[in-house]
């Protein structure tokens, strides 16, 4: 302390001064007092020997302020031989330090390199920037720099510093995989210096991507690698507060395009340099070459949905267009299964594209999934490698689809065999089908089974026959099939006066003729082929037989019809029968009628009537009448609880020319006849004759 109030007060000699300074290089240990007596006799006497003992004393202290460097300065420049003096001249040098290193400096760290990270960096900074590449000292650092250049590129460090060392020291021949990798997050870095202390963070937003980057500001400065010039950048506090308009200055810290082009060929797959070759790739007219970049954005990358979905849109041009083969599709079925994110549009060209090259499974899920729509080539392409290849799972679907590529005219074999064996629809679009089919000689499968149960089902019968003899022409029929085609057709002819082909009646015939117990025969069957047999001219002996036998069967079941009369001249029909006169109304099977008559000319009011049922909707009235007689009738039917007038008409007394005219009925007839026309001759014949069969009648059949 003595000594040091002294030299501040310049009360020492220079001698004593120079031995104070030689025995303080005695002290091991750093002592700030002497080291600050020490600057002071400096002052007083700026000797070597004292700028020696500050220095050494410094030293000892590890004293690497920029204050500190002015004195590691003035002993370089003296030259003085102190341990650590360069490192320490190193790691002082201010920040606005604009000279070239001392030469033995330079000279020293040569061989010496055991200096802190950011002293390399000013070393190697200053020697690029003040040597020129042919001077010695440039080439003994040369290799030592562009090692340090590699290894700081791999662990992805930058400064303002290291971005002068990678912008002289690195080369496209240099660049390997590995440098690739981390090298683009440099070459693309940005200097952001933001004056506003609040500020922690710096996070950089890409449009096109759903991630973020964060970066630290340290002492108001972050190095941020800037793929894309659609970046926002955020300014963020301690408490994650989030700002946009805050000042900043944004400097690009290395501009190497030969450089990035060369790490894109070597690693395609680097996150950034993808993005901004994806973004170069977008607005050009697509290739084979962009697609491939592109791609890799798509299944690399975060991307953005609205980004994403402009990227596949573009891919999507290219799938489809004539350029692109089986082999350049690979990302298809992955871009199937992220569809989701696409637009309707985008999904459908994404679905014919799938088509086009044969991802069958994938074209079909889609549409599965999302209904999308194509064009009918593409429909029916899927439709028939669905079927050919029995991948089928949504056969509601595919049925669908396949029925929707008929309706457009484009079936073929497979489809039309799908169609046949799985599609039920209605009668018309069944029958369509059909005859499609036997048309292309398709396989139908049952479709004709089906179509005919549906038909008669429904009631939808207008194509039955056709249908029906198609059917017959397969190899195997069911009995209850063809049993029900007779019965409808039957059914046809009686109740509703539908003409039958004669292939119906003959089987009618060989059913009724074979049959053992007749007594279970269908009456429809008997009806149907007595009432055709009514209608022919004349019937064969075997034919005569047959109808006296349905006739008879449909008497004692309490039946009887207007055609009954018809069949007189042919086979026995009883004498009441023919003697009456048969009304008859053809309903449904829960009609609820009602009949009214009145026998002209002798009654002038209607009055009801019964009218039995006699076979399901079948009403009959059977009425006796006389020569000059005329039955007028209304028939009313229930619906929708009122009375509705269905039928009306009359019924006059039917003496028919070729029937036996020796019958009572028929002699009083006669008798009537006579009395209006006044023949009394012919009149007391007939009676005489009506008297003498009747009294014969009561003589032969006594009633019991």
């Amino acid at each position: 302390q003595v000594l040091n109030y002294g030299a501040g007060r310049k009360l020492l000699y220079e001698e004593l001064a120079i031995k104070v300074a030689k025995l303080s290089e005695m002290n091991k240990h750093y002592q700030p007092l002497c080291c600050r007596m020490l600057k002071n006799l400096y002052g007083c006497f700026p000797k070597k020997e004292i700028l020696e003992a500050v220095c050494s004393q410094m030293i000892r202290g590890g004293c690497q302020k920029e204050s500190d460097f002015i004195w590691y300065e003035q002993a370089v420049q003296q030259q003085l031989s102190l341990t650590r003096l360069y490192e320490h001249f190193l790691y002082s040098l201010p920040r606005g330090y604009n000279q070239a290193i001392p030469k033995q400096a330079l000279l020293y760290f040569c061989y010496e390199h055991d200096l802190k990270l950011k002293s390399k960096e000013v070393l190697y900074e200053n020697v690029l920037h003040f040597f020129g590449t042919e001077t010695k000292l440039y080439k003994d650092y040369e290799k030592v720099i562009s090692q340090f250049a590699v290894e700081q590129a791999l662990k992805s460090r930058i400064s303002r510093r290291l971005a002068v060392i990678y912008d002289k020291m690195i080369y496209a021949d240099m660049i390997d995989s590995a440098l690739a990798k981390a090298l683009p997050s440099l070459l693309r870095s940005y200097r952001i210096r933001c004056s506003n202390p609040q500020m922690k963070y710096v996070v950089a937003c890409y449009e096109e991507l759903t991630e973020e980057a964060v970066y630290l500001l340290e002492n108001g400065i972050a190095y941020v690698p800037i793929f894309s010039n659609k970046v926002t950048l955020l300014f963020q506090d301690s408490y994650g507060n989030r700002y946009t308009q805050i000042s900043h200055i944004k400097t690009r810290t290395l501009n190497k395009p030969e450089l990035e082009e060369r790490c894109f060929e070597l690693e395609p797959k680097q996150p950034m340099l993808l993005l901004a070759a994806c973004k170069k790739a977008v607005d050009e007219e697509i290739n084979k070459e962009n697609k491939e970049i592109l791609e890799r954005a798509v299944s690399q990358l975060s991307l953005h949905p609205l980004y994403y979905r402009k990227l596949v849109h573009k891919l999507t041009e290219y799938y489809q267009s004539e350029e692109c083969k089986k082999e350049d599709v690979e990302l298809l079925p992955v871009l199937a299964e992220e569809a989701e994110l696409l637009t309707k549009k985008q999904r459908d060209g994404l679905c014919e594209a799938l088509i086009r090259h044969d991802y069958i499974k994938e074209a079909f899920g889609m549409i599965n999934q999302y209904a999308c729509k194509i064009k009918k080539e593409s429909l029916q392409k899927l439709c028939n490698s669905m079927i050919v290849g029995k991948m089928f799972d949504e056969k509601e679907l595919l049925l669908y689809m396949s029925f929707k590529v008929y309706e457009k005219e484009l079936t073929d074999n497979a489809i039309l065999g799908y169609l046949c064996e799985h599609f039920n629809g209605t009668c018309k679009e069944m029958y369509e089908i059909l005859i499609a089919s036997v048309k292309e000689k398709a396989e139908t499968y049952d479709m004709e089974e089906r179509l005919l149960g549906q038909m008669m089902f429904t009631r939808e019968i207008s194509k039955l026959d056709q249908v029906f003899a198609l059917y017959l022409a397969k190899k195997e029929t069911k009995e209850t099939i063809v049993k029900a085609y007779f019965t409808i057709k039957s059914a046809e002819y009686f109740l509703h006066d539908i003409p039958a082909s004669d292939k119906v009646f003959d089987y009618l015939e060989g059913v009724i003729k074979n049959t053992k117990e007749k007594e279970k025969l269908s009456t429809i069957y008997l009806l149907a082929l007595s009432k055709y047999y009514s209608g022919l001219p004349k019937l064969e002996e075997e034919q005569k037989q047959l109808c006296q036998f349905i006739v008879d069967q449909l008497l004692e079941e309490g039946m009887v019809f207007p055609y009954f009369k018809q069949l007189s001249g042919k086979i026995q029909i009883p004498e009441e029968i023919l003697d009456q006169g048969i009304l008859q109304y053809i309903g449904h099977e829960d009609s609820k009628i009602e009949l009214q008559i009145r026998i002209l000319p002798n009654e002038e009011e209607f009055h009801r009537d019964d009218m039995r049922r006699v076979y399901q909707g079948v009403f009959i009235k059977q009425k006796i009448l006389f020569e000059g007689e005329i039955m007028e009738y209304e028939i009313y039917e229930q619906k929708n609880n009122e009375k509705v007038l269905v039928k009306e008409g009359s019924i006059a007394c039917d003496i028919r020319e070729d029937r036996d005219k020796s019958g009572r009925f028929s002699l009083l007839n006669q008798m009537s006849l006579c009395l209006s026309l006044k023949e009394e001759q012919r009149l007391k014949e007939t009676m005489e004759e009506y008297i003498q069969k009747n009294a014969t009648v009561e003589k032969l059949f006594q009633l019991l």
